[in-house]
């Protein structure tokens, strides 16, 4: 099982356990299943925000975390979901896992870049969840609240997408400019 099976799994279970929750009943909870989504998201952005706060007070791994094995220095959270994706997913296999971890060890504008995306990502989900809930719980009409949580917390994924896009053009240029890596 790889690191981002355990923060979607996490996520999941809290999201079925609102579902059940709100749905069960005669008349179902709006407010509660208009949680959801902001909930998936904060649960993400916590689970993110505790691996990289493990990382920086010097834990090692727990337990095995894609490529890192149990007692190994951990990494960014980001560089976990990338190898996970690419490497698994996309099919890039050990030989992307191979690359991706010569890449973060030889380059410091690499680890910075992820070290800052991993901060981005989890506060980010941290604070729109955060966000997007409230909205949820202070809306007077509950069928507002509904409608408006999952564009809401949806949209934020495509901000810190093309945000993160943006970025890695910038780590392209630190590459190529020395001093540059000091604003990521």
């Amino acid at each position: 099982m790889d690191s981002l099976q355990y923060i979607l799994s996490l996520s999941l279970i809290l999201i079925i356990t609102l579902v059940i929750i709100g749905g069960i009943p005669e008349k179902p909870k709006i407010r509660v299943l208009a949680i959801v989504s902001p909930a998936f998201v904060f649960m993400t952005g916590l689970a993110l925000l505790i691996l990289d706060v493990l990382r920086l007070t010097g834990f090692e791994a727990p337990f095995r975390l894609s490529s890192i094995p149990r007692g190994g220095k951990m990494k960014p959270a980001i560089y976990l979901i990338v190898e996970d994706v690419l490497a698994v997913d996309g099919g890039g296999g050990t030989a992307f896992r191979e690359r991706l971890s010569r890449r973060y060890e030889e380059s410091i504008c690499f680890r910075e870049l992820l070290q800052f995306l991993s901060s981005f990502w989890s506060l980010g989900a941290i604070l729109v969840g955060s966000a997007t809930a409230s909205v949820v719980f202070v809306t007077q009409d509950r069928s507002v609240a509904y409608v408006v949580s999952f564009p809401l917390a949806s949209d934020f994924s495509g901000c810190l997408s093309l945000t993160s896009n943006r970025l890695d053009g910038l780590y392209l240029l630190c590459g190529h400019q020395p001093g540059l890596s000091s604003v990521l």
